[in-house]
């Protein structure tokens, strides 16, 4: 992909451990966050800061970059 972002950044790996982390999640633990997921319903968007088209995934990572109060940002597939 052209433009793909591939700097190492200490932060940036310190959030994708917690994001991996999941991995070691129990089928408890998915089904609270389903049923939290589900409990408040369209307000589960809000956690999501800002979502890139895949013909522009080469701008998430240099926009997360600079935003990095931003909570979740995706790449739409």
């Amino acid at each position: 992909m052209a433009g793909f972002y591939s700097a190492v950044d200490t932060f940036f790996n310190l959030k994708e451990l917690d994001i991996l982390g999941s991995r070691n999640a129990t089928m408890q633990d998915f089904r609270d966050v389903i049923a939290h997921l589900e409990k408040i319903g369209d307000m589960a968007d809000l956690l999501i800061s800002k979502v890139f088209p895949f013909s522009q995934a080469d701008q998430a990572f240099p926009y997360w970059n600079d935003n990095r109060d931003n909570l979740k940002v995706m790449v739409a597939l």
